[in-house]
């Protein structure tokens, strides 16, 4: 069959139109692939308490060792930390790798930063008291600090200061103590303005770093102040202290090839988008997928496949722990590549293998 004579023939068109349906189902499993790699969690780590992970990790830990510690704070906080493909292609085009892999560390705490504040409040207050401290006492405390927060002007403040006495000893109502009102607003009312003093202005955040720093310091007071949570972080792990990062041993190649490798994989779907998109409206409306069939199963393999494989390999504790605590959304860029296969041996490949027999015998 001559070549123009079968690009006018009906029964080309038809079979070419057939692919339409199949190009937008494609187009959609790429563009929610593309997605998922980039902007959903390819790491989340969900922490239900520190201290247990620290026992795990390196065996019991005194009471001495934790209490007045910032880590101490986060005894019993359920949080999650969830680090995207986004966050992953900054690190080779960054000048602070570590302020990358931080920045979800700290956008966790900061969600935190309420619950945080009423567990530091209440940590001092128990330890005077020699009283346990309940996940009731810290939802009470959280609600009565909110008011401190959004306090402005001494009255309000000193009105929340109070509020949040209050909550305070009928929190601890049952403990044997001597309870002097005065003196505990008084002890509040100078950490709000100790607070005040090295932020500018309150808030839980800067009420917990500002406390922390004060808890590492030395004997003789010195070190530095912190007031948010990425630079407390960055303090903890001595990086303000010596100006040197824990990753700086890394070479910065590294950081470039986790950056272009997620950039890869997420544009070979982003390339099977367009193409399936724009061939919706083409007269031809076939196109390859081969570049997506060999690459698009790597951000599962890497992020939900390798973990488990490792768990099950590695009979370790503290490994075994972590890995526990540790999840992916990855498989959702695995389930669209199983979809792609599937699709392409049962819809693509017939239909495709029907236009190439009318090319060929025109039948």
């Amino acid at each position: 069959m001559a070549h123009k004579a079968y690009k006018d023939d009906p029964e080309y068109k038809r079979r070419q139109r057939s692919l339409i349906p199949l190009n937008i189902v494609v187009a959609i499993l790429s563009l929610v692939a593309a997605f998922s790699i980039l902007f959903m969690p390819l790491l989340t780590v969900h922490i239900d308490d520190v201290s247990a992970l620290a026992d795990s990790m390196g065996g019991e830990s005194t009471e001495e060792e934790t209490d007045g510690s910032p880590l101490s704070l986060l005894e019993g906080v359920d949080f999650t930390i969830s680090v995207t493909g986004s966050d992953l292609a900054k690190l080779g085009f960054d000048e602070d790798p570590m302020g990358v892999l931080l920045a979800p560390v700290t956008a966790s705490l900061s969600e935190k930063s309420n619950e945080l504040a009423s567990r530091a409040l209440l940590s001092m207050a128990s330890q005077s008291m020699g009283t346990e401290v309940d996940q009731t006492s810290v939802d009470a405390v959280t609600d009565s600090l909110a008011t401190l927060e959004n306090a402005k002007g001494d009255e309000e403040i000193d009105a929340a200061i109070a509020s949040v006495t209050q909550t305070l000893r009928e929190e601890f109502a049952s403990a044997e103590v001597d309870w002097d009102d005065a003196e505990l607003q008084a002890q509040l009312r100078d950490m709000y303005d100790e607070t005040v003093a090295q932020n500018g202005s309150f808030s839980t955040e800067a009420f917990i770093c500002v406390n922390a720093s004060q808890a590492m310091q030395g004997e003789d007071g010195s070190g530095e102040v912190y007031t948010n949570f990425s630079d407390l972080a960055s303090g903890m792990i001595g990086e303000e202290e010596t100006g040197e990062s824990i990753l700086d041993s890394v070479p910065s190649w590294v950081f470039l090839v986790v950056s272009i490798a997620v950039l890869f994989f997420a544009a070979v779907w982003a390339i099977l988008f367009l193409f399936a998109f724009f061939h919706i409206f083409s007269s031809n409306r076939r196109f390859t997928m081969w570049y997506v069939k060999l690459f698009g199963f790597f951000p599962c393999l890497l992020f939900g496949v390798a973990p488990l494989v490792a768990g099950a390999l590695i009979q370790d504790a503290a490994f075994t722990a972590i890995l526990g605590m540790v999840s992916s959304l990855s498989w959702i860029s695995g389930a669209c590549y199983l979809l792609l296969w599937l699709i392409s041996i049962f819809w693509a490949f017939p239909i495709k293998r029907r236009i190439r027999r009318f090319i060929r015998d025109g039948v």
